[in-house]
């Protein structure tokens, strides 16, 4: 199934609003596969009638797949506490001060 520009933009939108995470337009390749694996298990015929349904439906379920389909749930990096560390105490300085020297 072909995921047209304008359809895209509903989807990524619709998302957003209900989950905060925003897609690129550099994305499209990545979010018409999952979008597309999805309506095809349901045996939808397009990708509009898939958006309608999760736009509209008061059953979260099938919305809740998209973004698992869409979603790393890697959560590794916030366990291990020598990489929170080196984050603390070298990455965060620097955007700290980068940012301070920005508003001068």
């Amino acid at each position: 199934m072909i995921l047209s520009d304008e359809l895209f933009h509903k989807f990524i939108k619709l998302i957003y609003k209900k989950t905060g995470i925003y897609y690129e337009r550099n994305k499209k390749y990545y979010v018409e596969k999952r979008i597309g694996k999805c309506a095809e298990s349901l045996e939808m015929d397009n990708l509009n009638e898939y958006y309608m349904m999760l736009k509209f439906s008061d059953d979260s379920s099938e919305f809740d797949r998209l973004i698992n389909e869409l979603t790393v749930n890697e959560t590794y990096f916030f366990r291990d506490f020598p990489q929170l560390r080196n984050f603390a105490e070298d990455v965060l300085p620097i955007v700290v001060r980068e940012k301070g020297d920005r508003k001068k």
